[in-house]
């Protein structure tokens, strides 16, 4: 959206709609974000569950401060 029109999409939807729409769009899109984070870090569980035979609480433990560390090292 932003090559095409030059505008952020928060911009353009909150011109194009009203406040309790725009504001529903905004909570269904940090939803979506948080569930796709979960998958994500319950993937990575289960799967150091299978290589390393531990526990599952501790794997999404491991799992969940990996993806809270990992930005951390990423040069920017």
């Amino acid at each position: 959206m932003v090559v095409i029109s030059g505008q952020l999409i928060v911009k353009i939807c909150s011109e194009e709609y009203n406040r309790p729409t725009y504001m529903l769009l905004g909570v269904q899109t940090e939803l979506s974000v948080i569930v796709s984070d979960l998958t994500m870090i319950l993937g990575i569980a289960r799967g150091l569950n299978l290589l390393f035979e531990q526990d599952l609480f501790i794997c999404v433990f491991l799992s969940a401060i990996d993806v809270v560390l990992f930005p951390l090292f990423i040069p920017s």
